[in-house]
């Protein structure tokens, strides 16, 4: 349990590449906070590090939005997924997010390289 009333949760994510920039199938599940460590300890990259994130969920404009704002070695990072769109629809960003950065296809942004950085 966090001190803020959340919870810690700890998933395993598989993101798979479809061909078309933007888009990927990912699966995501909740793992037990064993089987983190056992896989941490097991499989780890000795050169990663664990990403520690705060996820927000919401909806704006009948869009839904997630919001991983970043603490441990990421602090100040903040990256906002926009969740089950189709390509070509517009988004509409909340008008709080500014200045802001695409790195939709960046590969500095992925879990990975996140995982290698020494600070953002």
């Amino acid at each position: 349990m966090d001190p803020v009333g959340g919870n810690t949760v700890y998933t395993h994510t598989a993101k798979t590449p479809t061909g078309t920039p933007g888009i990927r199938h990912e699966k995501e599940e909740v793992i037990t906070e064993e089987a983190y460590k056992d896989f941490h300890y097991y499989r780890a990259d000795p050169h990663s590090r664990p990403i520690f994130k705060r996820r927000y969920t919401f909806c704006h404009a009948g869009q839904e939005f997630e919001l991983d704002v970043f603490s441990g070695h990421l602090m100040g990072l903040c990256i906002l997924e926009l969740e089950g769109s189709r390509v070509g629809e517009p988004v509409e960003l909340p008008f709080w997010l500014s200045p802001y950065r695409e790195v939709t296809e960046d590969p500095a942004y992925t879990n990975d390289r996140l995982a290698r950085r020494d600070k953002v």
